[in-house]
């Protein structure tokens, strides 16, 4: 169209850019139907299907999402993916803007809550296209889910060693969660079953280097499927729930599924759900109040005292010297619950313990990068300024100094657990998986 180009030329050179927005729309306007007719008669089909349905809305229903054609869809959507993949490579710049460092003397650190606010904002600009990925070519057959994993198993790649691993941990947000199930929802919607869909999200989750879906926004997903779905996922949890990437999550109830899990069953199952809080009392001591309203509910009344006993073991974390051949009484560890993490196995020696969190994220536990201090006899805060978490052992004798841990607070990762000994700093650690 070589009349085309040469008026597009002589616009561009002889009106600013808002005069050509205005002499655009005027122009439109001015058309009558016959006039219309023979301008979409030039234009492609998708060009005046969309430029049609603007114009029909402009009167009758202004406030409607504006109609959009596919070829600006696909010029949003490239733009976001370069978007996404301008922070992945920038993850890997020591110099980067990702890497912050308080004090020279202090070990730079990967700032993986700016990263994963990065990446959840690429994600909601994605997110109104996934109705429209069957009809882009650029996405017709796009595994996003193979992209995401992939890619956040490549934050920090191109830093030297002594950054140490990366630990995604919570790097993934509710956009990009909302994302990822509604792109496998919309791959999957034709041959595959609910939870076949979220089966290859779980193997996926399980096999990664470390990432997590965001909790509530996985929870609300579900329970916003039809109720065919929700039952149909249900039956695959309760059928493959012992296979391995299954097993830990659904019966944690501090991980990303556990959630899913007891929701579904207390709708639709309710003798599955008891099961599940019986045997959640020991993580969640909440989980034992439909477990004790059912036991008077049946009139059970023996049942009563163990389960009560098992929930004030969750309530003070008593488990913990227990399990390590001592008893109640002898060692109540106490841990701040906004951490999401119980104590799991303890040293008996007043001078250094160690800590491994029993709580599991995704199925494996989780392991805090190397970017925190802590100073021992008091709560000091960590080289972002945020409050350490305190644990401390108590005896019937009298109590030991509260030693401080790691916090989960905002910005960096930090591991839930470490040793302390008695007089000195801690140097980072790796936690434990």
């Amino acid at each position: 169209m070589p009349r085309t180009q040469s008026l597009l030329s002589l616009l561009e050179a002889g009106f600013s850019d808002e005069e050509l927005r205005t002499l655009l729309a005027e122009a439109l306007l001015a058309l009558d139907k016959a006039g219309l007719d023979a301008l979409c008669s030039r234009l492609g089909e998708d060009t005046a299907t969309t430029l049609r349905t603007m114009l029909s809305r402009l009167d009758d229903h202004p406030g409607e999402r504006p109609a959009v054609s596919l070829d600006r869809i696909g010029q949003e959507w490239e733009e976001a993916w370069s978007a996404w993949d301008g922070i992945i490579e920038a993850s890997g710049d020591q110099h980067g803007d990702f890497v912050e460092q308080e004090n020279h003397w202090e070990p730079p650190c990967l700032d993986l809550y700016a990263i994963a606010n990065g990446l959840d904002e690429v994600a909601g600009r994605l997110l109104p296209f996934v109705q429209h990925a069957s009809d882009l070519e650029e996405a017709a057959d796009f595994d996003l889910l193979a992209k995401v994993d992939e890619d956040l198993g490549n934050i920090g790649a191109g830093l030297p060693e002594w950054f140490g691993d990366v630990e995604l941990g919570d790097v993934v947000g509710p956009r990009l969660t909302e994302l990822v199930l509604r792109w496998e929802w919309h791959r999957g919607s034709k041959g595959t079953t609910p939870f076949a869909i979220l089966d290859r999200i779980r193997r996926a989750e399980c096999d990664s280097e470390g990432w997590t879906l965001d909790r509530e926004a996985l929870r609300g997903f579900v329970s916003r499927l039809p109720e065919a779905a929700q039952q149909e996922i249900l039956r695959g949890l309760v059928e493959h729930g012992r296979m391995a990437h299954w097993a830990g999550v659904l019966t944690d109830a501090h991980s990303t599924w556990f959630p899913v899990y007891r929701e579904l069953a207390q709708r639709w199952h309710p003798p599955v759900y008891l099961a599940l809080c019986r045997d959640g009392i020991s993580s969640d001591w909440s989980l034992a109040v439909p477990v004790l309203e059912d036991i008077l509910a049946r009139r059970a009344f023996a049942e009563a005292d163990g389960v009560a006993a098992s929930a004030l073991d969750a309530l003070l974390y008593l488990t913990c010297a227990a399990r390590n051949g001592g008893t109640r009484g002898t060692a109540c560890s106490w841990i701040s619950r906004a951490s999401g993490t119980a104590p799991d196995r303890m040293s008996q020696s007043p001078d250094s313990w160690t800590c491994w969190p029993a709580s599991q994220r995704g199925g494996g536990t989780r392991r805090g990068p190397k970017c925190w201090t802590a100073r021992p006899s008091s709560c000091s805060t960590g080289i972002d300024g945020t409050g350490l978490r305190c644990i401390s052992t108590r005896s019937r004798t009298g109590a030991t100094p509260a030693w401080p841990i790691a916090s989960s607070g905002s910005g960096r990762r930090r591991s839930p657990g470490a040793v302390l000994p008695r007089g000195a700093e801690t140097s980072p650690s790796d936690g434990c998986r």
